[in-house]
């Protein structure tokens, strides 16, 4: 996908992702094509006074001042129409009115998104200041969004244009299992797994040539002695006043462990399903009443059938399960239903192959 879905970049992990967006320190707001906002982070909270969730679900024009609501309204309908990305400094400032009625010039960025299939803008915003003031909040802010960077429990990546590694955070360290020091400077693809690296080599290169802003992927990474490690990787292009991009950030959400109690899973599901297929239409039916607490002679009745055709039943499913009588043959075929049911691939029992023909 040449985009990443707000929601596939927080992950398994929101908090985190939600506190990495609050220590940057532009302001940052996302908006649906009626004009709502839908998320604002804390630096936003701070340029217009109002608290996040207070934020969330009014209009943007709200925050113009009334003059300039009914411009602003034609601007963003009109980006709406022809949406594309539109960088810092390309001479959009805007006046935002705050709770307490000042208001202050802001310079705004756009990027059109995708979140489950609703177009969405992405509009950071920063406050143009004097330059003493811009420089201070600089430095504060890049110490805190550094702070935070460090301390993610998702692994973070910065690289050149070149694909080279520049910064990385210890979750980063301890996803690859090297030190910093063996990271920085090498090709961040050169850890991604062969049957991956075309793909990944690609999109990296589309995004630094400012092809794409942003995709997102599931990766393969070799880790140190050759371990495969499995990633939600998220990668976003850094932009500063030249063309093509200066390099990217990466967000990477270590997914190994469950995609290998995935491949468990399934595999035990297809073995499962594999045992309830040898069964027979006719010796499953049985099965399902004698779980059900009904007894040969029931059984017959329920399908007319003679106390010895189903205790032949049973006992020809005994041996398909691999059990010596009842307790054993109820316990096993409803864990083998359990199983097969519990996969997502895996079919329901009612759409299970009845296999080697009916009695």
């Amino acid at each position: 996908m040449e985009r990443a879905s707000f929601t596939q970049a927080i992950g398994d992990d929101p908090r985190s992702f939600r506190e990495l967006l609050d220590a940057t320190p532009d302001a940052m707001v996302l908006v649906d094509t009626a004009g709502s906002i839908v998320f604002a982070n804390k630096a936003m909270s701070d340029i217009s006074g109002l608290a996040p969730d207070r934020l969330a679900g009014i209009s943007v024009e709200d925050l113009v001042p009334e003059e300039l609501r009914g411009l602003h309204e034609k601007q963003r309908k009109a980006f709406n129409e022809s949406p594309e990305r539109r960088p810092l400094g390309s001479g959009r400032d805007l006046r935002l009115r705050r709770a307490d009625g000042g208001l202050v010039t802001v310079d705004v960025a756009l990027s059109p998104v995708v979140v489950h299939g609703e177009r969405l803008v992405l509009a950071s915003l920063r406050e143009v200041r004097a330059p003493l003031e811009v420089e201070s909040r600089r430095v504060e802010g890049e110490a805190q969004f550094l702070s935070m960077f460090e301390k993610s429990s998702l692994a973070l990546v910065i690289t050149d244009a070149r694909h080279r590694i520049s910064a990385l955070n210890a979750a980063m360290e301890r996803f690859l299992g090297h030190a910093e020091s063996e990271l920085v400077g090498r090709e961040l693809p050169s850890y991604v797994h062969p049957d991956d690296l075309a793909d990944v080599s690609s999109r990296m290169t589309r995004l630094v040539d400012g092809r794409i802003s942003t995709f997102q992927a599931e990766v393969r990474f070799l880790a140190r002695g050759g371990r495969e490690r499995t990633g939600n990787l998220t990668a976003a292009a850094i932009f500063d006043e030249t063309r093509p991009a200066a390099g990217s950030v990466h967000i990477i959400e270590d997914i190994t462990t469950r995609r290998k109690l995935e491949r468990r899973l399934e595999a035990q599901a297809s073995q499962a399903r594999e045992t309830l297929s040898a069964l027979s239409q006719r010796e499953t039916e049985v099965l399902d009443l004698y779980v059900d607490g009904l007894s040969a002679r029931q059984i017959g009745v329920r399908l007319f059938l003679s106390v010895r055709t189903v205790e032949s039943h049973l006992a020809s499913a005994y041996k398909k399960l691999a059990v010596n009588g009842k307790t054993d043959a109820t316990s096993r075929f409803l864990r083998l239903r359990h199983i097969a049911a519990t996969n997502p691939k895996a079919l329901s029992h009612a759409d299970l192959p009845r296999g080697r023909g009916t009695t």
